[in-house]
């Protein structure tokens, strides 16, 4: 259940934010606009986790795995829909700090400010986006677990660096409107 709770409950958000920027503002901003390709992202986003989630055997107990289990097409589906989710992340953070920029352009010192997370935020994304992209040479090595011995891939801490800065733009796109 709530695997389709969370996702209705951001449509809806979005929706009515579509419908009362079209209907009662009849203003449509930048800010709309990247809100616009965040959910787009997100739909294209989900049909390729859901089905990794299906391959992966998740929620299955070890021993109704089926014994010839290969992780391989699991771990592709995966890899695509890593390619979606940050920019997710980033175009709707992108989209507050427009918005915040919208409302406070005249508070001494905050433009700057604004401009600063949202050149991080878009620093960020741009390259998280390549650095899974190009995770592995060759790129097959990504979901292929038999070629990564050979393949030049990026350190798992990378994952957990690159968590921090998301996590620290969060928490900058949360500080700013104070």
């Amino acid at each position: 259940m709530h695997h389709v709770f969370f996702p209705a409950l951001a449509w809806i958000a979005f929706l009515a934010r579509v419908w009362s920027r079209l209907r009662i503002t009849r203003s449509w901003g930048l800010d709309d606009w990247f809100m616009v390709l965040a959910a787009l992202c997100s739909v294209l986003f989900t049909p390729f986790f859901y089905v990794y989630i299906k391959l992966g055997y998740f929620g299955w107990h070890q021993e109704d795995v089926p014994k010839d289990y290969d992780p391989s097409p699991g771990l592709f589906y995966f890899y695509i829909a890593q390619l979606f989710y940050n920019p997710i992340l980033a175009l709707v953070k992108c989209s507050i700090l427009v918005f915040i920029l919208h409302i406070g352009r005249t508070r001494k010192g905050l433009p700057w400010m604004v401009y600063s997370v949202l050149t991080l935020t878009v620093l960020h994304a741009v390259g998280f986006f390549f650095a899974v992209l190009l995770s592995c040479v060759p790129i097959k090595a990504i979901w292929t677990p038999g070629l990564k011995p050979s393949a030049e891939c990026i350190d798992n801490s990378f994952h957990i660096i690159i968590s921090g800065v998301t996590v620290m733009t969060d928490i900058l796109v949360l500080a700013l409107p104070f």
